[in-house]
């Protein structure tokens, strides 16, 4: 019975994998259409549409490719910064996931890859973090989004927006 657990276990994997990394790129596609929108509904107070826009940035983020973190950090930023109680409870389900955000922030978020002009943005979306976060730390009664809040918050402090020529 173990040998056919183990076995089915193995066959099904990649295609769960397979399937997250098909809806990812459907996500990303739909992200990259949607790019003005998505930007101006994580601004707004509309909960009823930055719910699903979380989910479908925490989908994308989970299931990656290289380039496709550092496309999406800033929208998952800006839900930080506005949104904090949805965004940092999509990466609570998926505390993996929110340790491999953090790692990546000083070179999916903070880091400009000789876009002239893109610094300046960064260092913006750096500044409203950390303006943001510590009020929203102070104001969750919620442990476990306080203290990914405070990672997060750590991260962004200790690093400084980087240009790469």
């Amino acid at each position: 019975m173990n040998k056919i657990i183990i076995i089915f276990s193995i066959w099904l994997t990649p295609a769960v994998c397979l399937a997250g990394l098909q809806l990812a790129t459907q996500n990303y596609e739909w992200y990259l259409k949607h790019y003005k929108y998505v930007n101006s509904v994580l601004e707004s107070d509309n909960a009823k549409e930055v719910i699903p826009i979380i989910n479908t940035l925490g989908t994308i983020w989970k299931f990656r490719d290289g380039a496709i973190g550092s496309e999406i950090s800033g929208a998952i930023a800006k839900a930080m910064i506005h949104h904090p109680k949805y965004m940092f409870g999509w990466f609570i389900s998926h505390p993996v996931q929110l340790d491999k955000w953090i790692e990546r922030i000083p070179y999916d978020l903070l880091t400009n890859y000789a876009s002239v002009g893109h610094s300046a943005k960064l260092k913006t979306i750096k500044k409203n973090m950390e303006r943001s976060l510590p009020d929203y730390i102070q104001s969750e009664n919620n442990s476990k989004l306080k203290n990914a809040a405070i990672k997060v918050l750590s991260r962004v402090k200790s690093t400084e927006v980087r240009e790469i020529d």
